[in-house]
């Protein structure tokens, strides 16, 4: 994204690293402690707060498209660039070092399939992910592509774009539901039941999370600001503060994804109205943060398979003792998403960039 927009970088860097530590709670789990779950055990957000952004920036990165097909050709190949090349080489990764090429590539082909092409495994019928693919966390790019794939299509609809696209996804998610099963899905976690996978993924409420982005990301480009400095900080206060509540559950929201959608739909919008007024200045690292915020994302599971049987081998299972593993897991993670994103996401990208988007 050119021209980065430096508190939303921060934001995508503080959406990774709540997921990150939401797998890696056990570990401050110590000594009758739960101290993992009191900080992280409602790290999940992190998840849908990453929908709300890519939302956001679709917006902002796609204002000056035009709709014809050499555009969205370059929409897809940016996409797909920015995307696979990372997440294919991290699940082969990990189904060697597991060693379980056999299941994955022979066994369980269609298994790998789903994951390479992005369809739920529908090993379950569980939401949003409908059975995990081999890198768990995998399953929110299913998600992700898919509203890639729906906003290029819609480009095509020229200043029309959003109201299709917006229109659509809430058909998806209130209209098809309503006219099959005459209900609508009350959590996240739950199913339609429908025999095509990738029908229960469009039609559940998580994709609004990309709806509220795009709101968000229209006001943004729009010309309407607030004028006071002092009055957009206190919305910032009063928004990081509903989201701090929400998140320690010492305030009951309304249960379920409206409440979510709420709290972080807060919090995205008082960043930006404030940043409207005067662009944030942040230090460079929490903006780098947001940079690797891909590579994190993937990244930390294969840290947390690997990292302590690594200890293991080398006999040096001393530095798994909690809670101080912690903070070794946490350095590898950011070290080792660092490494991704200087040699896969900036130089193999931008090579592939080079040679395939005109």
């Amino acid at each position: 994204m050119k021209g980065k927009i430096e508190v939303v970088q921060l934001l995508r860097g503080f959406a990774a690293l709540l997921v990150c530590f939401f797998h890696m709670k056990g570990i401050l789990n110590y000594d009758g402690k739960q101290l993992g779950h009191f900080l992280f055990a409602s790290g999940s957000i992190g998840v849908p707060l990453f929908f709300m952004i890519s939302g956001f920036i679709m917006v902002v990165t796609t204002k000056n498209s035009t709709p014809t097909l050499a555009y969205v050709k370059n929409f897809y190949l940016k996409r797909a660039i920015r995307i696979l090349p990372l997440y294919y080489l991290l699940t082969i990764v990990l189904i060697v070092g597991l060693g379980q090429g056999q299941f994955y590539f022979v066994d369980r082909l269609e298994r790998a399939l789903s994951a390479f092409f992005f369809f739920p495994t529908y090993t379950n019928h569980i939401g949003p992910s409908y059975g995990m693919p081999p890198l768990e966390v995998g399953w929110s790019l299913n998600y992700e592509i898919y509203f890639y794939i729906i906003l290029g299509i819609t480009i095509f609809f020229g200043r029309y774009r959003w109201l299709v696209l917006i229109g659509t996804m809430l058909s998806l998610v209130y209209i098809v539901p309503l006219i099959t099963d005459n209900s609508i899905m009350p959590s996240l976690s739950g199913s339609y039941g429908y025999a095509f996978s990738y029908l229960s993924l469009m039609t559940n409420p998580v994709v609004l999370f990309f709806v509220v982005g795009i709101l968000i990301g229209l006001f943004y480009v729009s010309k309407y600001k607030v004028k006071n400095l002092l009055l957009a900080q206190f919305v910032v206060a009063a928004a990081i503060l509903t989201f701090v509540l929400a998140y320690f559950g010492a305030y009951k929201f309304q249960a379920g994804y409206y409440s979510n959608m709420f709290i972080c739909g807060f919090l995205l919008f008082a960043l930006l109205l404030r940043s409207k007024v005067k662009p944030y200045e942040l230090a460079k690292p929490l903006v780098f943060l947001g940079d690797i915020s891909y590579s994190l994302y993937l990244v930390h599971p294969l840290v947390i398979i690997f990292l302590p049987r690594i200890f293991l081998f080398f006999k040096a299972d001393i530095l798994l003792l909690k809670p101080w593993y912690f903070f070794i897991a946490s350095t590898a993670v950011i070290g080792l998403s660092c490494l991704s994103y200087f040699l896969i996401e900036k130089r193999l990208c931008n090579r592939l960039s080079s040679y395939f988007v005109r």
